[in-house]
């Protein structure tokens, strides 16, 4: 009896699950990696009965790729916490670095350089630029390159927080001027330069 109450427990959860989806297809990727991972734990626990099992919603998220000769997740934290596939497209972002020889476990980024490299792409998201990759190039440097689909380059550092690049974007949106420009240049603190 038990078994089929937990049965009849899990086909509701997956059906909750794909209602949601199918009402809320922006959530769809970071979604569907919470929800898989839910109910495999919630499958693993019933059918293992191990109380101590992990929950995943503890994990990290999975939302951007760091890749140089393989490819890992990278965890808000700057840690690569597993491998990952290479992607195209602007759905996952990719961190394109220099950097030889890493591995799951490594620190690609101290924690201040992750938080503002996550806050980076989510601003660029925020504002609605579409792009996929963001380039570090030299690790040394700690700058990333962003290309949108325009062909405009946004230049950031990844030492200072990118909080201050959000009124002069929005403001080079509103005026129109943003079409035009080759690049806008974040790297100096409460700074922009834009040709």
């Amino acid at each position: 009896m038990r078994r089929i109450i937990r049965l009849v427990s899990l086909i509701i959860a997956v059906a909750g699950i794909g209602w949601f989806w199918k009402t809320n297809p922006d959530y769809l990727v970071s979604l569907k990696d919470w929800a898989l991972a839910k109910a495999v734990f919630v499958y693993e626990k019933i059918t293992s009965g191990d109380p101590d099992a992990a929950d995943p919603a503890l994990l990290p998220e999975k939302t951007i790729i760091w890749c140089s000769e393989k490819c890992f997740w990278l965890g808000s934290d700057g840690r690569l916490f597993e491998e990952a596939p290479k992607t195209e497209g602007s759905l996952i972002k990719t961190v394109k670095a220099l950097s030889d020889g890493m591995k799951t476990g490594d620190q690609a980024l101290d924690l201040s350089e992750a938080e503002n490299l996550y806050r980076i792409s989510a601003i660029m998201k925020e504002l609605g630029f579409n792009f996929g990759v963001i380039d570090l190039g030299d690790l040394s440097l700690k700058e990333a390159c962003i290309e949108i689909d325009s062909g405009t380059k946004f230049y950031f550092s990844l030492k200072n927080s990118p909080d201050f690049a959000v009124p002069v974007l929005e403001s080079l949106m509103k005026s129109g001027e943003m079409k035009n420009l080759q690049y806008v240049d974040f790297r100096m603190e409460n700074r922009a330069y834009y040709k």
